[in-house]
């Protein structure tokens, strides 16, 4: 018997300290080969009947993209939402991270470290199909970029919003057991 290779994804971190000293955790993930291959340990097929499939029910087409979120399904060789659920998971523990060191930088004025957060949110966000968020993830990367700092606050309102309205979409489509 053969079982799907399971180890499709894979997340990296990597620690970015910054001038200051202060780091912040960034994470990567990426989609490997799909592959079938024989279970050695038990020669049979992979059991994936715990796995709760992702609603489409539930989806909030106006904060997470339907077809993004198809896509990252495409990838899953098992034809369920393994993968969507594993990068849904991956990208909520990032938001978190990101978010409070975006708001942190703001509050001292850190705003290569905002620039920072808000460019590892822009396209992790827009491979979950949050693409507002990315976009105002974007909004604020330039802005710094362009030293234009009077809208910050503003935006790092619409910013935490957003992100908290991302986050509310996302579990809704992990289901009750998201954290």
């Amino acid at each position: 018997m053969l079982s799907p290779c399971v180890d499709v994804y894979c997340a990296i971190r990597v620690h970015h300290k910054g001038a200051e000293g202060r780091g912040c955790c960034i994470v990567f993930v990426s989609a490997w080969v799909f592959a079938l291959r024989p279970d050695p340990a038990s020669q049979t097929m992979l059991d994936l009947s715990n796995v709760t499939p992702v609603s489409d029910a539930l989806t909030d087409e106006s904060v997470l993209d339907a077809a993004s979120l198809n896509q990252l399904r495409s990838l899953d060789p098992t034809g369920g939402d393994l993968f969507l659920r594993k990068v849904l998971e991956t990208y909520l523990r990032s938001l978190d991270r990101q978010v409070e060191a975006a708001n942190g930088a703001l509050l001292v004025g850190q705003h290569d470290d905002l620039s920072r957060a808000a460019h590892s949110l822009k396209s992790a966000s827009a491979s979950v199909g949050a693409l507002k968020f990315s976009r105002l993830c974007e909004r604020i990367e330039h802005a710094i970029r362009r030293q234009e700092l009077g809208g910050l606050v503003t935006d790092l309102a619409e910013f935490n919003a957003e992100s908290a309205r991302v986050r509310v979409a996302a579990q809704r489509l992990l289901g009750p057991t998201a954290a």
